[in-house]
This record gives structure tokens, sequence and C-alpha cells, in this order.
């Protein structure tokens, strides 16, 4: 059961709504943070006012933390959102996996009667063998 492609997809979009549920709620509490960094090669020395000496290149680097203080309600319902997304998700996986179980006993049972019918005939051909030996003259 649990090769079946379609359980192992059921099964991973579980884990990306889980994921997706945790990002949510972490977006409820931690600040946006924005890292940059830049540097540059000049092609003649210019003076650097920073460090009162000559340079033939240039770096910035900032670091930039935000936090939206009133958001109208937008992250308590994406969080909400993606709540909803992962009992759906969950629900879905269920379903799949009932679904398999269901086709896995299907084809038990199928090869079963197919068995049962291969036994049938093969009493059948037996039967009819005798029976043409018995209606043969000799």
């Amino acid at each position: 059961m649990r090769l079946d492609p379609l359980w192992v997809q059921s099964a991973g979009l579980v884990d990306n709504a889980e994921w997706a549920r945790k990002a949510a709620l972490l977006v409820c509490v931690l600040p946006t943070i924005n890292a940059t960094a830049d540097y540059s090669e000049l092609s003649t020395q210019q003076f650097n006012i920073g460090t009162g000496r000559a340079a033939n290149a240039t770096g910035r680097a900032s670091i930039d933390a935000r936090y939206e203080l009133f958001t109208g309600g937008r992250k308590l319902f994406g969080a909400r959102q993606a709540s909803a997304d992962l009992e759906t998700a969950r629900a879905g996986e269920l379903a799949q996996r009932y679904e398999t179980a269901l086709n896995v006993e299907r084809d038990y049972y199928d090869v079963l009667g197919a068995r049962e019918l291969l036994d049938v005939a093969r009493d059948r051909a037996t039967r009819a063998a005798e029976q043409f030996g018995t209606a043969r003259p000799a």
C-alpha cells in the first residue's frame, strides 16, 4: 500500500501543508529580514570618506528587519487558511489510503475468483476429455 503513487502523492501534500502551516504561524511572530551586499571594482582609484584613503573598490552591506504591527487580520487569516489546507490534505490522504486498501482487496478477490474459474475450467476440460473418450468407439 505504501508504494501506491497516489497515496505517496497525498502524503507529500500533507507534508507540504504542514510546512505551509508552520510558515504561516511563524509569519505572525517573526519579522521580515532582508540582507543585501554589494561590491564593486572601480576603474580608477577614488577617495573613500569612511577610511580616509584612496580605494579601487567599494563595498556595502545592510540588514533590514521589519515587523508589521497592524495587518488587518491578513496574517491571522493566512494562518487559518494554512490550517484549513492542512486538514484538507489530511482528509485527502486518509481517503486515498482507504481507496488504496479497497483496490488491494478488490485485486486480491479478483485473483481468487480467477483461480477458482481456472480450476472450474480445468475440471470441465478433464470431464470433456473423459466423456470424449467414453463416447468414442474403440
